[in-house]
């Protein structure tokens, strides 16, 4: 029941209704798949050789080449044994030093293909540098016991293999997207284990050895209680722990006294205490087994249910044109790949976007948040044009917010130290004149006018005051833009009367106002 109810309120979380359900998948899509920095950026080769040799390394005879190499390596690992033959010895040698030769090229290979921050950005080749890095100090060094204890990392490169099939795929994709929020709850884990640590020690800190309270279970100081508290949960003998925390007289002295105590033993100086439990060690260790055994050790079983159900759903989701039941991942992987590729034209880092190029990503994303169809035909009505004008707005005032958010954490105020150190600060930085949006605030803008029946009504309500904040922005957009044209008609048709000698007759003082006046317009 303790399951089912966690499980629940996972469940819950995600939404109560069907249109809560896909935003809330929509916005993690949008998380997870987002472009990341890209470290070193200035560094990335752009020349024929690196272009054709990422593509190479990236092809299918390269790897299963790689493959191969991996799984044989793995199968000679399997065959070694106690107390093997010289010979078997020298070709264990052998091959280890060939598929660590084989590794480094490979490595190498990886470091001119896309430079020092493209193989900094893979995870997998930060595994396989960190599994040549301890092979080659073991080589240096000499050290057989080094070089042993990393080659036992190569087996996790199989983990590589793995990833083909899709079913196996979901799993690791599961584990993997479980590891962030594992520390959430392995931190909530702790400060309840404290409690209780501290709760104990003031309890039983000076009870006396008994039948499993001892030197190796004992609430005698914080540490050895946060220990006790873990051989609790895992079973080991608890129910002992809990006897002997309970010990009454005359299994123990109520107070170490001998005048007000004489017939317990103790002859040393008077104290006020004793070595005798409490009598609601029970209620202590039954609230402990199912605050942190029974409910807390279940938030990972929701954990991982819910990151499982994620996954598969992303997976089984059919594509949609016109995303009435959400987008799949390979629909936002689409709208990533856009967005990198407008985003080059002004940032290297591919994370982020001018704003300056809303026109080109729109006209280059598919409907229904772009403009483009299928067919390369770009479809731009009257509504597509006022929705243009409000998402642009939109992000203005997302800039503004971010600017003036920017301000607070430099100045040290409480509100941007709240930021920075508990939502993380994740907004754009603007380059000198040009502001910057980065790929969420984008495609959440998008989905906001460009598909309203995706939005839940509650989020919709909770953004009354963004909208009213958006239209006057637009309105500011609107009247800028108009008086950005009057200026430039009226600057035509001065520059054609100058063509045409109507203003010979003008004098230098009235040519210099009608300057000015045209300049303050615009």
């Amino acid at each position: 029941l303790f399951v089912g109810f966690i499980v629940d309120g996972f469940n819950l979380h995600k939404g109560s209704s069907n249109t809560d359900i896909i935003f809330n998948r929509l916005v993690r899509q949008i998380v997870d798949h987002r472009p990341r920095a890209k470290t070193l950026a200035s560094l990335a080769p752009s020349n024929a050789f690196s272009v054709w040799l990422e593509q190479f390394l990236n092809g299918v005879q390269f790897q299963v080449f790689s493959a191969l190499c991996v799984v044989i390596n793995v199968g000679f690992m399997l065959a070694d044994h106690t107390d093997p033959s010289p010979e078997f010895t020298a070709i264990m040698d052998a091959q280890n030093l060939f598929f660590f030769i084989e590794l480094g090229a490979e490595l190498v290979a990886y470091l001119f293909a896309v430079g020092p921050g493209g193989l900094v950005d893979d995870l997998w080749k930060n595994f396989d540098l960190l599994v040549f890095a301890g092979t080659f100090i073991g080589y240096v060094g000499n050290n057989r016991d080094v070089t042993q204890f990393v080659k036992a990392f190569r087996l996790m490169r199989v983990v590589r293999l793995m990833i083909i099939i899709k079913k196996i795929r979901i799993i690791l994709e599961t584990l993997i997207k479980c590891i962030p929020q594992l520390a959430n709850i392995l931190v909530l884990l702790f400060l309840v284990y404290s409690m209780f640590a501290v709760i104990g020690v003031q309890a039983f800190s000076n009870t006396k050895y008994g039948k499993r309270l001892g030197p190796t279970a004992n609430f005698d100081d914080w540490p050895s209680a946060m220990i006790t508290c873990f051989q609790i949960v895992v079973g080991d003998a608890w129910h002992d722990i809990m006897d002997d925390c309970g010990v009454q007289p005359p299994e123990c002295t109520p107070i170490f006294d001998s005048s007000r105590f004489p017939d317990y033993g103790y002859n040393g100086p008077p104290k006020s205490f004793g070595d005798c439990g409490s009598t609601v060690s029970v209620l202590y260790f039954m609230a402990f087994k199912l605050m942190c055994e029974t409910i807390m050790l279940n938030l990972f079983i929701g954990m991982i249910l819910e990151n499982f159900a994620f996954i598969t759903d992303e997976v089984s989701h059919s594509e949609e044109p016109n995303w009435d039941s959400g987008a799949s991942a390979d629909q936002i992987i689409e709208l990533v790949h856009v967005f990198s590729a407008v985003s080059s034209l002004n940032n290297e880092a591919g994370d982020t976007m001018a704003l300056e190029n809303l026109p080109q990503l729109m006209n280059a994303m598919p409907l229904p948040l772009g403009h483009r169809r299928r067919d390369g035909q770009l479809i731009y009505e009257e509504k597509d044009r006022v929705i243009t004008r409000m998402i642009r707005a939109e992000l203005n005032v997302i800039v503004m917010e971010n600017r003036e958010l920017r301000e607070e954490v430099s100045r040290g105020t409480w509100r941007g130290r709240w930021a920075k150190a508990f939502k993380g600060l994740n907004i754009a930085t603007t380059t000198a004149d040009v502001p910057q949006v980065t790929f969420k605030d984008v495609l959440m803008t998008l989905i906001y006018w460009r598909k309203p029946n995706l939005v839940p009504e509650l989020r919709k309500m909770a953004r009354s005051a963004r909208v009213k904040k958006v239209i006057f922005v637009a309105h500011c957009l609107t009247l800028r833009e108009s008086l950005q044209m009057y200026a430039h008609i009226k600057k035509q048709e001065r520059e054609n009367a100058e063509k045409m000698g109507k203003l010979t007759g003008m004098s230098t003082t009235s040519k210099f106002q009608l300057s000015a006046k045209w300049r303050s317009i615009q």
